[in-house]
């Protein structure tokens, strides 16, 4: 089998079986994690990006919010550090 046969056929394998392994062994632990946050982040990042979307200067100087604008980009920043710190302990918990 040549290596271009190996990456048609054999690779989508191995990542199938891959997400399902991972699937399988954290299914429980991803359970846990608080769903609130999850769904915190990803409305505050369509709530930024629609934001911007409609007006771009929201974060120059002296345009209006500019600062509402950015303390949830900081707010987003910081539920995405803690969401990825819990993945993190969830895949690394021996470390």
């Amino acid at each position: 089998m040549g290596d271009r046969q190996w990456a048609k056929e054999g690779l989508p394998v191995a990542v199938g079986a891959g997400c399902n392994g991972w699937a399988l062994d954290f299914a429980i632990a991803i359970a846990r994690i608080d769903q609130y946050q999850q769904d915190f982040v990803t409305l505050l990042s369509l709530v930024i990006v629609m934001w911007w979307i409609i007006d771009p200067t929201v974060a120059s100087t002296g345009g209006d919010g500019r600062w509402i604008f950015l303390i949830l980009n900081g707010l987003l920043v910081a539920f995405g550090a803690a969401a990825g710190w819990l993945g993190g302990k969830l895949v690394f918990k021996d470390a």
